[in-house]
């Protein structure tokens, strides 16, 4: 088993690039600048990759028609950012700019934009890297033709471990300060709730669960989350939602939901649906796709 985790960071004079590889039994984690070379001198790539999986958009096709579509509005980072608990709890935010970038006019973008244009360099960066070795992997929706990278949002994946009374305990947000994903990391390392994830897991005494209850680093943390999620989706245990045009977040599986988070996300679909009417919305769940479109689902979870 090889993995590897990215936390994409926007910089070359800040190493603030977050790297996790994950070798048999072994986890390693860094921090790197952004560009290939700083992050190849400290992995060891005599191996190929198994899998990769990202934290920054990832939109289809991206290797293969050599662009980066920006001004697509995803459909996944809606959902989770429709209504009002997903946004105060574990918000992705939206990565889309209202500027098309033609390569002659200036564009000043959001850190969202940068970050899309980050996951499509990561993609043209390690896909040379990867085995695609199908049998490896269980049935998932590729990004990319048979290339197994994949996205999650660690943001989601912690905030989905927590319940109503984990909330109310959380630790307020520091004023002027994006703070969530340590709040949610402080709040699952010190109540061990990565051992919920670990419960949902077929690799119980890997040295990972160490890493994650350990690190304090945040970009190692947000790497150490994907790599996570990279060996649940390995072990056929994982939720993916999204549409095939605007691609997937990779989440851990329906047993490690809490019920606010099906519920939420129920209602994000109906408020999709409501103003967008009958476009497809596709569901992921251990290797099963599901159309929320199809008559026998009717927009309905299948959980």
């Amino acid at each position: 088993m090889h993995i590897l985790g990215i936390d994409c960071g926007l910089s070359y004079t800040t190493n603030s690039t977050g790297l996790c590889q994950i070798v048999n039994q072994q986890t390693k984690v860094f921090r790197t600048f952004s560009d290939k070379i700083s992050k190849l001198e400290v992995l060891n790539l005599d191996r190929e990759i198994d899998l990769i999986c990202v934290d920054a958009p990832l939109l289809p096709n991206t290797y293969s028609n050599k662009r980066v579509d920006g001004n697509a509005i995803r459909v996944v980072e809606t959902l989770f950012t429709l209504g009002k608990v997903f946004p105060s709890r574990c918000k992705p935010g939206h990565t889309h700019s209202k500027n098309t970038y033609d390569g002659h006019n200036k564009i000043v973008g959001n850190t969202g934009y940068g970050l899309r244009r980050a996951g499509g360099d990561t993609v043209v960066q390690f896909i040379e890297y990867l085995s695609n070795k199908q049998h490896l992997i269980t049935n998932f929706p590729k990004v990319e033709p048979d290339n197994n990278f994949i996205e999650t949002c660690p943001n989601v994946v912690l905030g989905i471990l927590l319940n109503d009374n984990d909330y109310n305990q959380l630790p307020p947000k520091k004023k002027g300060r994006r703070d969530t994903f340590d709040r949610l990391y402080d709040y699952c390392q010190k109540n061990r709730l990565f051992e919920k994830l670990r419960a949902s897991s077929t690799f119980l005494d890997h040295s990972i669960w160490t890493s994650l209850s350990q690190e304090m680093d945040h970009e190692k943390r947000a790497a150490l989350i994907c790599s996570l999620i990279g060996m649940l989706v390995l072990n056929e245990s994982y939720v993916a939602i999204g549409d095939d045009d605007t691609g997937y977040f990779f989440l851990p599986p329906m047993d490690s939901w809490r019920e606010w988070v099906k519920n939420e996300l129920q209602k994000s679909v109906d408020r999709y649906i409501e103003k967008n009417g009958n476009v497809p919305i596709i569901f992921w769940s251990n290797g099963q796709r599901y159309n929320l479109k199809d008559s026998k689902y009717n927009y309905k979870l299948p959980v």
